[in-house]
């Protein structure tokens, strides 16, 4: 039998060879998962011996990462803001930049308020589910156009506790879909790479992930410059608009909102410095 030190010496060598960047995290994440334990606790397992079932499973999915496969899509799961979503090529994989539009939010609004928001463009759930969690009080909906994408937010939205206090819309966003004024937080991270970028976007990204959740058409800005009027509708007065951008789209998104009844824009970066959120307040 294998010891399990020598085998992820090995695949992790099969991976750098395959072009895999930074080998060393998949190997462990992929191993954990296989061995139903938490990663720090490999380190306490070095020694031991793997039953042959157990290395070709492990062998089985280190295969898939060698040839490009996202690692969330591997083992299924992915962490956002501290909770664990289900994940499958039915939605993007939530990033750790989106976090800073659930930030955003955190810091304008306080939790303990009775809010109403909708999640534009859900996908695993991850914004709108992980709001309802921060905000006990609040009721929310939760549209994607696609009835599969949707079904895996909802299933997110039931494994945390709070599926009783999330509607799912199956619906296209950019579709006057709510009352005037009806909500007080509007939140999207909708599509917005242009056409012409999407071949030039990294091979895991561009070969397993969504394309219809990732290209908005030929600016990259079409979903905004539907969801803005949209989002001046819905939201109350002080009502709060927080979207996700490319990071060279913030001056046109900023001018799509500022006619049209919002003030107070912000413009976020993330952690690498790159813009990534706006937010606007309902005038």
């Amino acid at each position: 039998m294998t010891i399990l030190a020598d085998l992820l010496r090995q695949v992790v060598a099969e991976l750098r060879a395959a072009g895999v960047a930074d080998p060393v995290p998949s190997t462990r994440i992929i191993a954990a998962h296989v061995l139903g334990v938490e990663r720090p606790r490999l380190l306490l397992m070095s020694d031991v011996e793997l039953v042959p079932e157990i290395e070709t499973h492990i062998r089985q999915l280190i295969a898939r990462r060698a040839a490009g496969e996202p690692v969330a899509y591997i083992v299924g799961r992915r962490e956002f803001y501290g909770l664990d979503f289900a994940v499958d090529p039915r939605g993007l994989i939530p990033r750790p930049e989106t976090e800073t539009l659930v930030e955003a939010v955190r810091e304008r609004i306080p939790v303990s308020r009775n809010v109403r928001f909708a999640d534009l463009g859900t996908g695993s759930g991850a914004i709108g589910v992980t709001l309802a969690t921060l905000y006990p009080a609040s009721r929310g909906v939760l549209v994607d156009v696609n009835p599969g994408t949707l079904e895996l937010a909802l299933a997110n939205a039931r494994t945390h506790g709070v599926a009783d206090r999330l509607d799912g819309v199956l619906a296209d966003m950019r579709l006057p879909l709510f009352r005037p004024r009806s909500l007080d937080v509007l939140v999207s991270n909708p599509p917005y790479v242009a056409e012409a970028e999407f071949a030039s976007l990294m091979p895991g990204v561009r070969n397993f992930e969504p394309r219809a959740a990732l290209v908005a058409g030929q600016r990259g800005t079409e979903f905004y410059a539907a969801l803005a009027p949209l989002a001046a509708a819905a939201l109350g007065t002080g009502g709060m608009l927080a979207l996700e951008i490319g990071p060279t789209q913030a001056a046109e998104v900023v001018s799509l909102l500022t006619p049209i009844g919002f003030d107070g824009i912000e413009v976020l970066s993330d952690l690498g410095g790159h813009s990534r959120v706006i937010t606007a307040m309902k005038a």
